[in-house]
This record gives structure tokens, C-alpha cells and sequence, in this order.
């Protein structure tokens, strides 16, 4: 879920049951307080789910990414853009990625290439698109 919250402006998150993952990434903006948490733009957050949480945007609006989820009782193992749930999987994943790239690359060069006018963007569920320096 995208946020928003206003300069001054207080969002009250609910407790939830001890089977929820909860966190938080502050993207834009300044400063945010997580109950008495400090957090500066570009900082994530784990949120204890068994607590009510309040997120306040102190001197200029906040845009923060809020993650909910029932926990999946498994093992996780991450590294880089890959979650598996052991590291053979890991080591398997990688494999598989460097033989195939998962299914091929269908463009002649292997390079970040986006045209002679690369652009920027975000695409919010609600159909916003925000370009920087738009």
C-alpha cells in the first residue's frame, strides 16, 4: 500500500495478530515518526504487529510503502533479487538464471538500453504516473 500523509498529519495503524509481518519503507520526505521512532527519507522499518503504530509527517508530506502479510511458517533465504527457502535453492536459482535468464532475453544487447530518450517512472495502483522533474 501506498501513503501519503500530510506536514503534520497523524495515521494510526491498528494491532494485528501475532501471524502478521508488518513494515515500512519511507521513500520521499523528510522526516517521519513511527510511535517515537525518528525515521529519515530513504529508511525501512519493521513494525511490531502486536502494537498500534502512529505515523506522523513532520515538516514536509511523507510517501511511505507499507508491507502487511500473514507469515508463511517457512525458511527464507534471500540474495540479491532472489528468495528461496535454502541455499541450494539459491545456488540452483542463480544456475538456472545464468544458463536460461529465465526464459531469454529477447532484445539484441545484454546492456540497460531504454532508447535515445530514456525516462523514469512510477506507476501507482490508482493510475497515477509520476516522472521526476515533472
Amino acid at each position: 500500500l501506498f501513503m501519503k500523509i500530510a506536514a503534520g498529519e497523524k495515521v494510526e495503524l491498528k494491532t494485528t495478530g501475532p501471524d502478521v509481518v508488518r513494515s515500512l519503507y519511507f521513500y520521499k520526505g523528510q522526516d517521519l515518526i513511527v510511535n517515537d521512532t525518528k525515521l529519515k527519507g530513504g529508511m525501512g522499518s519493521h513494525l511490531p504487529e502486536e502494537t498500534a503504530i502512529t505515523l506522523q509527517a513532520v515538516s514536509q508530506s511523507a510517501e511511505i510503502l507499507f508491507l502487511q502479510a500473514k507469515k508463511i511458517n517457512e525458511p527464507i533465504v534471500q540474495h540479491g533479487p532472489f528468495v528461496m527457502n535454502s541455499k541450494q535453492e539459491i545456488v540452483q536459482t542463480i544456475e538456472d538464471y545464468q544458463r536460461t535468464q529465465f526464459g531469454g532475453w529477447k532484445w539484441g544487447r545484454h546492456d540497460v538500453v531504454h532508447g535515445s530518450k530514456p525516462e523514469r517512472f512510477a506507476q501507482y495502483p490508482d493510475g497515477r504516473i509520476e516522472r521526476p522533474n515533472a
